[in-house]
């Protein structure tokens, strides 16, 4: 037989879980130092195939590059390229993420 507990005046168990989440993410985003990546890991090398971008894992980052359109993930040279016309806006973005 289930246990019956009070509601009253509890959130809703997903809303709780949202509030929670945002409440870490906060917390993720003042440790500003700790989230920002090594400016010095960062390579950028120009090709014929576009510019090349080696950088450590940074979420925040990863999430922009992925509004470049044509820009693709190497695998195997674990790297991103993208279209040289989008190379200002790329050291934008390195600036942001790392330090």
């Amino acid at each position: 037989m289930r246990k019956k507990t009070s509601t009253q005046g509890a959130l809703p168990s997903a809303t709780q879980d949202a509030i929670d989440r945002e409440v870490r993410w906060q917390k993720w985003c003042e440790k500003d130092d700790r989230s920002r990546g090594d400016i010095r890991k960062v390579r950028v090398e120009h090709g014929a195939g576009g510019v090349s971008v080696y950088a450590p894992y940074n979420k925040q980052f990863i999430k922009e590059i992925k509004g470049i359109p044509g820009r693709k993930w190497d695998p195997r040279k674990k790297c991103w390229t993208i279209p040289p016309a989008w190379l200002a806006e790329l050291h934008i973005m390195i600036r942001d993420w790392y330090k």
